[in-house]
């Protein structure tokens, strides 16, 4: 009885699996999947990899369309699939070793999109480079064209500009003679105004009556200007002065004290006036002469500078002229690559390509 029973079973097992269809044919789009079987039915299939199901479909008198979604195609390691029954059971290929296959379509035509993508964000690159280097070049190019130097397309050392007439009225031709001059001069302006105020004092004159008429008198034989502000300050000075001299001569301490502090005040103030005077003296007459002398200097290196400057400016225009060149030839051979590659995946598309059991 068990004998018989496993017989049985063995029969059924067999006869199952003989009556299963089959593959025919596979068939690959950049879509789908189409499979056809040996014997026509309307099941349920499934289209796995790696154990995992991708996606399902009904056949249709033996012919089954598995539709590939776009997360498939751009995610696929391209490992052995192969088809099942609902029943989860194997359909082998009719009269074949091997059950499982690898597309080919769709991982070629991931990498020319990949590559497409690329190309084209080359091209975008391209693009705002190439504007902004022509911009560069043409602002370039304007200030070459306004360089004294560039001639003829090339740059040559241009000729000397005529020098500044010199300062007719010098009384030195050099910062430290003038420094001398203005400290004897200076010293004998605030000094002679100081001995002109005692010698009036003595004659019975207050200090801040004579200060100013002294310093006055000082300035225009050292041929400086003396304005009614410098007056005023003289004038005060000199009633500070002459307040120092009382507290000086005063039976009080306190006096003779405050008088001190005032007289090393005075003191103080006419020697801020003496270096003063001795900026301004130099400032007056040597400045003409310095700036007249910078700028024979500055004369004497121009045309040297000039050429320089444009041989800078010419060796910078070449260069952008040779890399826009570049890149505006590498632009068009992407732009060919481009339209090659779109109608590679065009023609994928359109491809239907049969494959071929190759795995297990």
């Amino acid at each position: 009885m068990r004998f018989s029973t496993c017989l049985f079973f063995l029969f059924i097992s067999s006869t199952s699996s003989a009556f299963r269809p089959k593959i025919d044919s596979v068939y690959e789009t950049i879509d789908e999947i189409k499979v056809h079987l040996n014997k026509s039915n309307y099941q349920e299939y499934g289209l796995y990899m790696d154990g995992v199901l991708i996606t399902e479909a009904k056949a249709k008198a033996g012919d089954i369309s598995f539709s590939l979604s776009p997360e498939f195609k751009t995610g696929v390691s391209y490992n052995c699939m192969y088809v099942k029954n609902y029943k989860n059971k194997l359909i082998k290929f009719h009269r074949k070793s091997r059950h499982g296959f690898r597309t080919s379509i769709g991982k070629k035509y991931v990498e020319l999109k990949d590559y497409l993508a690329s190309n084209e964000e080359e091209i975008k690159k391209l693009q705002s480079e190439i504007p902004l280097l022509e911009q560069k070049y043409n602002k370039s190019k304007r200030s070459l064209s306004y360089n004294r130097a560039f001639n003829n397309h090339s740059c040559n050392l241009p000729s000397k500009r005529n020098y500044p007439s010199k300062p007719l009225y010098l009384k030195c031709e050099s910062e430290s003679d003038c420094r001398n001059d203005a400290e004897q001069l200076c010293i004998l302006k605030v000094g002679g105004a100081v001995g002109c105020s005692e010698i009036a004092q003595d004659e019975g004159y207050s200090s801040a009556q004579v200060s100013a008429l002294c310093s006055l008198a000082f300035a225009e034989m050292l041929e400086q200007k003396y304005s009614l502000e410098e007056a005023l300050f003289d004038t005060t000075l000199g009633l500070v002065d002459d307040l120092a001299d009382e507290g000086l001569n005063s039976d009080s301490l306190l006096a003779n004290l405050f008088g001190a502090v005032l007289k090393v005040g005075t003191v103080s103030t006419k020697y801020s006036q003496y270096t003063s005077c001795k900026r301004s003296y130099t400032r007056k007459f040597f400045q003409p002469y310095k700036e007249w002398q910078e700028s024979i200097w500055k004369i004497d290196s121009e045309p040297k500078q000039i050429y320089n400057e444009c041989k800078n400016r010419k060796s910078m225009a070449e260069s952008l002229v040779n890399s826009i060149y570049k890149k505006k030839k590498y632009l068009k051979e992407l732009i060919v690559i481009k339209s090659n590659v779109k109608k590679s995946l065009e023609k994928i598309k359109d491809r239907k390509v049969e494959i071929t059991p190759t795995c297990n």
